[in-house]
């Protein structure tokens, strides 16, 4: 069964991976999602081996089977990342570990659609550069839901900052009121308009008392990927650098180790 559910999780991961990336362009090019995939050079239609999550990438030997065009590295890499990140979620959640229950499958199913979602932005804003009202307030939809439901199932008042429902909008004014700050000074130098909604929906995942570690951990990732480009003289001081990636990298590495940061965090202080 464990082994079943691993199977299960990483195909479902690398399926919804592959439409990933079909959200991302078509809805980038205002396109409609339904519709066969196609070559982006020569619109050739994607045959069934093509389309095969991962394996069909390399079966095809990273090619248009018509033009012979190099596909984009794009595809198998987003795939193989949410089918990974579905097996973390399954993990994290005790999805593999306990039995099944529908308090179970709302949980993973939750966190399911956060690595689906977080991930779709990380390839939007580092793409395109551009993070999508669409899928920031669907995000705040379904985690406001999700959070009114751990409310109704905890002993907990609503406006306890300990509670799901406070401590996610608390969160949420945290992260997001700091990079309104910071862009109201800059004029927007410092951080885009879209950050500042992204900062609503991440902390109100992450909760007020991690926060602080969403923004450290973003700011030290985007400070080595920025010194690395700078070194390889790929960017320069005048360089834009998506920062969305370096958010949505740190909330996933809170939302995976969030019971450990948590207390290491409170050591400190």
């Amino acid at each position: 069964m464990f082994i079943l559910k691993i199977l299960v999780l990483f195909y479902l991961g690398a399926s919804l991976g592959s439409f990933t990336n079909v959200l991302v362009d078509r809805g980038q090019k205002g396109k409609s999602l339904l519709g066969r995939s196609k070559c982006d050079f020569c619109g050739h239609p994607l045959s069934w081996l093509e389309n095969i999550p991962i394996a069909g990438f390399f079966l095809v030997r990273g090619q248009c089977r018509s033009c012979q065009r190099k596909l984009s590295w794009q595809y198998p890499i987003v795939e193989f990342t949410l089918a990974v990140l579905f097996l973390g979620a399954g993990f994290w959640s005790g999805f593999m570990a306990e039995p099944a229950s529908f308090f179970m499958a709302i949980k993973t199913s939750y966190y399911l659609f956060l690595c689906f979602l977080l991930l779709a932005i990380f390839v939007w804003d580092l793409k395109y550069m551009i993070i999508p009202d669409s899928l920031v307030a669907g995000g705040i939809v379904v985690v406001l839901i999700y959070a009114f439901w751990n409310y109704f199932h905890a002993d907990c008042l609503l406006f306890d900052i300990h509670c799901s429902v406070a401590s996610g909008i608390l969160g949420g004014a945290i992260v997001s009121g700091f990079f309104y700050f910071l862009y109201f000074i800059s004029k927007g130098k410092y951080i885009g308009g879209g950050d500042v909604k992204l900062g609503v929906l991440l902390g109100m995942i992450v909760g007020w008392q991690l926060a602080y570690l969403l923004l450290l951990f973003a700011y030290i990732l985007g400070a080595i990927v920025a010194i690395y480009l700078l070194m390889a003289k790929k960017k320069n001081m005048r360089s834009q650098i998506p920062f969305g990636p370096f958010l949505i990298a740190s909330t996933f590495i809170i939302l995976f180790f969030s019971e450990k940061l948590l207390y290491w965090y409170k050591q400190l202080l």
